[in-house]
């Protein structure tokens, strides 16, 4: 779905900007063998040696309408997928990560009249932008509940288009205020000002950033914001949030290898610190989706055994050790393949 170019981030002088991104397109490594990829180490019993770069605040998944197949995951399967992860990670070693999830309301609509479609009925109120399509009925708060009750983390993304993003948030967040799985707001930056797949988006400045989370914080003081692109240049570039607590979340692809993979995600992860930061991972890395090849990401991925717990701990070693939270969120187009693989 996306098409993306890896630049690797560039600190030669104090205020350069990283321009991080993924839009590559080689054959060249496609055929490398397994072997190639399994630079990390097993113990006795078959499990990835661990250093503390190993730790995860997070570990869950996203859903969208368009991932799983285009099907409807029950209430049972989805807090199923995120426990399942959660048991997979730790962020300490005497404690589990948190099931947590990217869980997008807010698609983007092709439709001339409308730039955001909401899953959700509109609610009363005299200052609803004109340019967003609501949904007839509410398909979160049947999940939401069951993800009060797991005790996951859960962040509502909307793909924004041209409607007032401060807005946006204070509608989403207003909504489902009243469920504790809720901890915030996500803005794919990708479909921000844009309809159109293929282009890459509109960067998304300081000022509004900074208006964004406090419309956020205005609902619940707690609740934080992030933000999400494969390339630096298109998220705010000095506005952190309150006490550095805006996630920055990337979700690259195409790569050429393991090793540039690894080199992607430590780069943001170190740009980005002391900030927390996701890592949406598991794509196709293909430049059709429905074609029967396998891209290389899923080459790469496919390389590991049971990948939903050992790919994302493989990327989490390759981190600095210095006390950032990171979450490992697995894309929805091939969560259920991974899993079959990593039972």
């Amino acid at each position: 779905m996306k098409k993306l170019m890896m630049i690797s981030a560039v600190f030669a002088v104090v205020f350069a900007q990283a321009f991080i991104s993924c839009k590559k397109h080689s054959s060249e490594n496609s055929s490398k063998s397994r072997e190639s990829f399994e630079l990390f180490h097993y113990d006795e019993n078959g499990e990835i040696i661990m250093n503390t770069n190993g730790y995860t605040e997070w570990a869950g998944c996203r859903r969208s309408s368009y991932g799983f197949n285009h099907t409807k995951p029950s209430v049972q399967d989805m807090t199923s997928y995120v426990q399942t992860m959660e048991s997979f990670y730790n962020k300490s070693k005497d404690k589990k990560a948190t099931g947590a999830l990217v869980w997008i309301v807010g698609e983007v609509s092709g439709s001339k009249a409308y730039s955001c479609k909401l899953n959700f009925p509109k609610p009363d109120g005299k200052d609803i932008p004109s340019d967003i399509l609501f949904a007839k009925e509410d398909i979160n708060e049947e999940y939401l509940t069951a993800f009060d009750k797991a005790g996951f983390d859960v962040w509502l993304q909307v793909e924004p288009g041209f409607v007032d993003i401060e807005k946006l948030a204070t509608i989403v967040m207003t909504k489902y205020r009243n469920h504790k799985c809720v901890k915030g707001f996500g803005i794919d930056t990708e479909w921000y000002k844009n309809t159109t797949d293929g282009n890459d988006g509109t960067a998304l400045d300081d000022e509004t950033a900074q208006k964004v989370d406090a419309a956020v914080k205005k609902v619940n003081p707690s609740y934080s914001v992030f933000v999400k692109h494969w390339d630096t240049a298109f998220l705010p570039p000095t506005y952190r949030g309150v006490n550095n607590d805006m996630i920055f979340v990337t979700d690259s692809q195409f790569f050429e290898s393991l090793e540039e993979m690894k080199s992607h995600y430590s780069e943001w992860a170190d740009y980005y610190a002391p900030n927390p930061v996701f890592f949406q991972i598991g794509y196709y890395g293909k430049e059709n989706w429905k074609s029967e090849d396998l891209g290389l990401d899923e080459k790469i991925w496919k390389s590991f055994d049971r990948p939903l717990k050992n790919f994302g701990t493989e990327i989490l070693k390759c981190l600095s050790d210095n006390g950032q939270k990171r979450g490992i969120i697995w894309v929805d187009f091939t969560f259920q393949d991974a899993l079959n693989l990593s039972k």
